[in-house]
């Protein structure tokens, strides 16, 4: 993968969603599907964050793709790439827990 790619994905990774299976996904962006879980429980929390994880690497890339002639660089895009994605993914998770707690309250 290089740099440039890299550098793409890493905005693109800004539009990671986390939404339901009929949203369609950006160019770049992966669509973290949610429909089926109790987001009311711990461990429907959890799975959420593990589809959100697994997302982010299939939008930014592997450590274990990265060559090693370029790792460094490589290895500081995806870096990149998955802290942006997580902090816009982990406002959008708290945003869709936090609805669901509050329809599950009512």
């Amino acid at each position: 993968m290089t740099l440039r790619t890299l550098a793409t994905l890493a905005l693109a990774a800004a539009t990671l969603t986390a939404a339901p299976a009929f949203a369609a996904p950006q160019e770049g962006a992966a669509t973290v599907r949610y429909a089926d879980l109790d987001l009311s429980t711990a461990a429907g929390v959890a799975t959420l964050h593990r589809r959100v994880g697994a997302a982010l690497e299939t939008v930014c890339g592997s450590y274990a793709g990265a060559t090693s002639s370029a790792w460094s660089a490589e290895a500081d895009a995806i870096k990149q790439c998955r802290a942006d994605a997580r902090s816009k993914a982990d406002q959008q998770v708290a945003a869709i827990v936090a609805a669901k707690v509050q329809v599950a309250a009512r």
